[in-house]
């Protein structure tokens, strides 16, 4: 006999207030909100997986007093996330007001919330998640900037679409990545960002108010060939700089302009990932173990993730910081496989 608890009864004071908080701003799905007559509707959510399903009952008489109380005090519910970091910046993005902040380095990591009417929510961690430091570096010869660095933040797809630059389901609101970013230049005060899911939005003119391009991208993407020789030109002229997160180099369209095409500008192009994602893998530093990019990180250290292997690269024409070290993995190759 198979049998499940299917809905689970959530007493709020609005319905509409309710569906704007758990669905607007937690990420739940509406499965269905159904007029009952007299005032009455049947409002089910969901967490979007094949869990159990919350029915929104609007509180009658004294049935009010129990709003926020159904846990008696205690935490009521544990929605348990395989993104923790993703769901937390969207929720935080969204106006969720966390109880506390993120404790990193625990499976299990629970982080509460509050919900209308006080009840209180945690969001229980499953996966080990390391915050990962992402540094914009400008051209020596840029001249120094007042204020904030201006990144531009393009995260098309073309070709495939990656988890943390998916839309949301039936919006068209920002993904996980440009939430991720416009909350590490908050907190950090050191840029702003603007966020854009169509190359052909960027511009010379464009690049006049702009100081960094960041691309999280994969495909041939619809780049104008004067728009192209102008980033190029931007770019060696100092004014410019780039970053080219995770698939950049699974990017790539025909080109035959001034300068090079965005293979040999990027130097390299994807061709697989034998390691995938949550991998065993070693990464060692490389250079100076006093640049500040080699003292964020250890010199040699464990870690679990999906790493890029290239083709086209020229191991001359960059300096690399990070690389894969063999010497205990289990996935090996005969090559260099850089990952900054």
């Amino acid at each position: 006999m198979a049998r499940r608890v299917a809905l689970v009864s959530l007493l709020v004071a609005d319905y509409d207030e309710a569906i704007a908080f758990y669905v607007g701003k937690l990420g739940f799905d509406l499965v269905e909100d159904t007029d009952m007559g007299g005032g009455k509707r049947w409002v089910v959510v969901s967490p979007g997986t094949d869990g159990t399903n919350f029915l929104l009952a609007r509180a009658i008489g004294d049935q009010a007093e129990a709003i926020g109380r159904q846990g008696g005090g205690r935490v009521w519910l544990f929605l348990h996330t395989d993104d923790f970091a993703g769901d937390h910046a969207r929720m935080v993005a969204a106006g969720v007001k966390f109880l506390e902040e993120p404790r990193r380095g625990s499976v299990r990591q629970p982080l509460g919330f509050a919900a209308p009417g006080g009840l209180k929510t945690d969001m229980t961690r499953l996966l080990v998640l390391v915050a990962t430091l992402l540094a914009f570096a400008l051209p020596a010869a840029a001249a120094p900037r007042a204020g904030k660095v201006r990144v531009l933040y393009l995260d098309q797809s073309v070709g495939f679409v990656h988890a943390p630059v998916m839309p949301p389901k039936a919006s068209n609101g920002p993904t996980l990545s440009e939430i991720a970013m416009a909350e590490i230049g908050a907190r950090s005060g050191a840029f702003s960002v603007h966020s854009t899911r169509d190359a052909s939005a960027i511009t010379p003119e464009t690049l006049k108010d702009i100081d960094v391009l960041v691309f999280y991208t994969t495909g041939a993407l619809p780049i104008a060939p004067a728009t192209w020789a102008a980033i190029q030109d931007w770019i060696k002229s100092g004014r410019g700089g780039f970053v080219g997160l995770h698939s950049a180099t699974d990017t790539g369209w025909p080109y035959d302009g001034p300068g090079e095409p965005y293979t040999a500008f990027i130097n390299g192009k994807f061709a697989g990932h034998p390691w995938t994602q949550g991998a065993p893998i070693t990464v060692q530093a490389l250079g100076d173990a006093k640049g500040p990019m080699n003292q964020a990180w250890p010199r040699r250290f464990a870690y679990a993730e999906e790493i890029y292997q290239y083709a086209d690269y020229d191991p001359a024409r960059v300096r690399v910081l990070q690389a894969l070290d063999f010497s205990d993995m289990a996935l090996k190759r005969p090559w260099f496989v850089p990952i900054t």
